[in-house]
């Protein structure tokens, strides 16, 4: 059996504050907190064609910093 696989992915990450005030709605409660997003795309090219398979997933993640 022979097999080739590709994989790609792309996330982005940004302040929610940035992309809440470009819309014009914000909130002091989301300072510090960064809003990220991630996709991935997984490809399998296999001689046998039932390990022949492609994969999509994405991801999204919220994460609020704290300091005490």
């Amino acid at each position: 059996r022979q097999d080739k696989q590709f994989r790609t992915r792309v996330t982005y990450g940004a302040p929610l504050t940035f992309l809440l005030f470009k819309f014009g709605k914000g909130n002091r409660l989301f300072d510090d907190t960064t809003a990220t997003v991630n996709f991935e795309y997984f490809r399998s090219l296999s001689s046998i064609t039932n390990y022949t398979y492609r994969n999509f997933k994405s991801t999204m993640m919220l994460t609020k910093r704290v300091e005490f």
